[in-house]
């Protein structure tokens, strides 16, 4: 019997709309069981604009324009505990949605947790969309485990995090 698999990378494509607008971002999916679900986006392939990242102790989403991010333990945010959504539920749905032994994976549930997440945190009534899909996987190439902020990044609360990510695409 194969060992499961305990890591892997993969290109990702994200699709965020708003409203009949859409914007679409690529990246790395990065994983690692018990420790880590990572997406990195790019925009025009080599441009990183932010990070999200779960870990068993905290969500970290970074906006490198910006130079802000929020990193937030889950029973910190409210619509996380209403709904059960902790490290466990994250890990198990990216498994599930994120990782396809031969080839390439639509993450369906994943899409929906993120849309939740972010729209919970919209205080202008405008509601995000997200589709999300990821090419084959990696599961030999080695990644940091966490990612480091720079100290010259600004921390700021999740809900001003999300609403300067959405003033980009106006």
């Amino acid at each position: 019997m194969q060992p499961a698999v305990k890591q892997f990378m993969a290109d990702l494509d994200l699709t965020v709309g708003m409203g009949k607008d859409r914007y679409n971002l690529g990246g790395k999916a990065a994983m690692k069981r018990g420790q880590v679900v990572r997406m990195n986006l790019t925009f025009m392939g080599f441009i990183e604009v932010g990070i999200i990242e779960f870990t068993p102790d905290y969500i970290l989403v970074v906006n490198r324009m910006g130079k802000e991010y929020t990193k937030a333990p889950y029973d910190s945010m409210e619509e996380l505990r209403k709904n059960n959504i902790n490290f466990s539920r994250i890990e198990e749905l990216a498994w599930q949605n994120l990782y396809a032994e031969n080839g390439r994976a639509a993450a369906e549930d994943m899409d929906k947790m993120l849309e939740q997440l972010i729209n919970s945190n919209m205080k202008n009534g405008k509601q995000v969309t997200i589709d999300i899909s990821v090419g084959a996987p990696d599961t030999k190439r080695q990644f940091e485990t966490y990612t480091t902020v720079k100290s010259s990044y600004t921390e700021v609360p999740a809900q001003v995090l999300m609403a300067r990510l959405m003033s980009f695409a106006k």
